[in-house]
């Protein structure tokens, strides 16, 4: 066993006494892991709900499980966390007039996260056109 070690050894030494020189190279997007989800879109409906979008990122070789949705409404600082299984999310609940911004990335069946998507910010606003339209249709007695 000794043995090996010395071969190994001086093979390092005549490797580096030839001058030659080793670089690590890193693939584009490690095998396993997806990439990140793209094209993230959010839509507002109503006062009090934004609906996202993405695009399904490449999972490069293993299957995506879920996907981690964030939202944030505090410029980033503090992010409430919830899973979906599709592309898409419906969030609720919101505040009329507070910026909301989400951030996606995809989880695949090892338990690996992909890099977060790019940041997507939407505001939810009343709307009081819809609101005078339903009040119109009221029958009066």
């Amino acid at each position: 066993m000794k043995r090996g070690i010395l071969v190994r050894f001086a093979l390092a030494l005549s490797v580096a006494s030839l001058g030659v020189q080793t670089a690590l190279v890193q693939p584009a997007a490690a095998a396993g892991v997806p990439s990140a989800p793209s094209n993230v879109q959010a839509t507002v409906f109503g006062p009090t709900s934004i609906q996202l979008n993405w695009n399904i990122p490449n999972a490069n070789g293993v299957p995506i499980y879920d996907y981690e949705v964030d939202e944030s409404t505090d410029g980033g600082l503090n992010w409430v966390v919830t899973y979906e299984l599709t592309n898409a999310h419906l969030s609720t609940g919101l505040n009329p007039g507070v910026p909301v911004t989400f951030r996606v990335a995809a989880r695949n069946t090892l338990g690996r996260l992909s890099p977060f998507s790019s940041l997507v910010t939407a505001t939810p606003m009343a709307d009081r056109k819809s609101t005078r339209l339903n009040s119109s249709h009221v029958k009066r007695s």
